[in-house]
């Protein structure tokens, strides 16, 4: 069967979408962990002794975020199915770095309740060994992350739509 100009053309940019979605989200989960592995190490959460699983952390993440998409929807249509991502004029470098910083900004702001805890001794290191520490850890870290992920995301949203009004 031949294919249109139409359908070629939305292919064609489809892909370009697709690349510029994979593009945005290394560079969120680069940042977000760049800021948040900063967080933890300026509220003395994390030690420089854990910068190498950080930094595998941060490749695990953006494989997940930035490439697990590409390999569950091979339609690029199905893929890359925000408008921003269709625009010739959207930066991903902007709207990563935004998401990134937002990100890790959040995660900086677990880092520092997490301390505050150990502080008033809420959290213990024989908590934090225990399976319920380990669930504890994740959700004083992941829960303002993801906040601060969606704020961003609202944000500009919003600005998308008030420059395309």
């Amino acid at each position: 069967m031949r294919k249109t100009a139409d359908e070629i053309a939305d292919e064609v940019l489809g892909q370009e979408a697709v690349a510029r979605k994979t593009k945005e989200k290394w560079i969120s989960s680069l940042v977000g962990s760049a800021v948040g592995t900063a967080g933890g190490l300026a509220s003395r959460n994390l030690g420089v002794s854990s910068l190498p699983s950080e930094a595998i952390m941060a490749g695990l993440m953006g494989l997940v975020f930035a490439k697990a998409p590409n390999a569950i929807w091979k339609n690029p249509v199905e893929n890359a199915n925000k408008p921003r991502w269709w625009k010739e004029d959207n930066s991903p470098m902007e709207q990563g770095l935004v998401r990134g910083v937002s990100t890790g900004l959040g995660t900086t702001g677990g880092h520092f309740l997490m301390k505050a805890l150990k502080n008033k001794g809420l959290l213990t290191p024989e908590f934090l060994k225990s399976p319920k520490g380990a669930l504890a850890t994740i959700g004083l870290l992941t829960v303002p992350s993801v906040a601060g992920y969606l704020l961003s995301d609202k944000l500009m949203e919003m600005r998308d739509e008030r420059r395309d009004a």
